[in-house]
């Protein structure tokens, strides 16, 4: 398949657990099982792909930067090279290097892995300076509560903004009827239907949370449609980000 070439750009410093902060744009989240990695694939204001990352190596916090110089989409996943550079918190032990994100869909399941390699080439204080480090990373997708709902707190995805963060934005329907009813508010009049493994929804991008509680507090999603559906993992289903 034929190269796609981006133009790197720089980047911002970030704080750990904290993510790119630039102008708005949707992100793609990997973390670790343990938790202790997490990394973003995004699109800049200028339809640039760049990223970042926090890790924990040794009861230390580092935080690190991305520039994507080169993607590559081939059968089954997506490859994208570039360079890093990342410091510890206490900004010491500033290391820099070559950085590969092999993107694939794991295993069977819709959700998508991220394999990473950091190649440390050098830095004015890097004691890693030859190593190479790889993790295997899980796209971060909404997980519903114990009663199935999705809701603020569990379906958001980092916005670029200064502690920003929206609602997931792509979602899928699973109602087993195969129908799912989008009302003009909740519990309110049908405005239209979405049809099982056919319709996608996208959440309502003017609003940073863009779920209603309906009176039990059961969570209804806004969708781009202007219409409500039901919040919960019996009709609904987190989609993957590109």
């Amino acid at each position: 398949m034929k190269k796609i070439k981006f133009k790197a750009v720089s980047l911002l410093s970030v704080a750990a657990g904290l993510l790119l902060m630039s102008s708005p744009a949707l992100a793609s989240t990997y973390k670790s099982t343990s938790g202790t990695t997490t990394l973003v694939v995004k699109r800049d204001a200028n339809r640039t792909l760049a990223g970042n990352y926090s890790t924990t190596v040794n009861n230390r916090k580092i935080v690190g930067d991305i520039r994507i110089t080169d993607a590559e989409g081939v059968p089954g996943s997506y490859i994208y090279q570039g360079i890093f550079s990342d410091r510890g918190l206490d900004g010491k032990g500033e290391c820099i290097g070559d950085i590969t994100i092999v993107r694939r869909q794991i295993d069977r399941s819709a959700r998508m892995g991220a394999k990473v390699t950091w190649k440390v080439k050098g830095g004015p204080s890097c004691a890693s300076v030859g190593k190479t480090y790889t993790l295997d990373l899980v796209e971060a997708l909404p997980s519903p509560d114990r009663k199935g709902n999705f809701n603020w707190n569990n379906s958001g995805t980092w916005l670029s903004e200064p502690l920003r963060y929206s609602t997931w934005p792509k979602w899928k329907v699973t109602s087993s009827d195969g129908e799912l009813n989008c009302r003009e508010k909740p519990n309110g009049t049908i405005k239209r239907v979405y049809r099982t493994n056919v319709d996608q929804i996208e959440a309502n991008k003017n609003r940073a949370n863009a779920f209603d509680l309906s009176r039990g507090n059961n969570p209804w999603l806004l969708t781009t449609d202007g219409c409500y559906v039901r919040a919960n993992r019996q009709f609904i289903q987190p989609l993957s980000l590109p």
